[in-house]
């Protein structure tokens, strides 16, 4: 589990192509580019590495007791009630308020 999580964490915080990469970043990006040899160096290696990483995060944590007890929380628990409802007016809300 803990090398999921791990590997969850890595993967998910490799930076866009633009950026520099160094240590386990730079050897993820040598490792996945040859794979994916139309994208020139684009952000499709990153954006792979972003879901295996969070793929990766999703098979560890159902086994994790913390990670039950952390989502059960009664504020994590209402913010899963009430978050489809922000999805609905935040765009309206950033609009009236002068971000989006």
């Amino acid at each position: 589990m803990f090398a999921l999580v791990v590997a969850g964490r890595v993967l998910g915080s490799v930076p866009g192509a633009a950026e520099p990469a160094s240590g386990p970043h730079a050897f993820i990006r040598r490792i996945l580019e040859p794979h994916f040899p139309q994208s020139g160096g684009s952000d499709v290696v990153v954006v792979f590495a972003h879901i295996a990483g969070a793929v990766a995060l999703m098979l560890a944590l159902p086994g994790s007791r913390r990670a039950c007890r952390v989502f059960a929380s009664r504020p994590l628990v209402y913010l899963g009630r009430i978050s489809f409802s922000l999805y609905l007016v935040h765009l309206p809300l950033l609009h009236w308020l002068g971000v989006g």
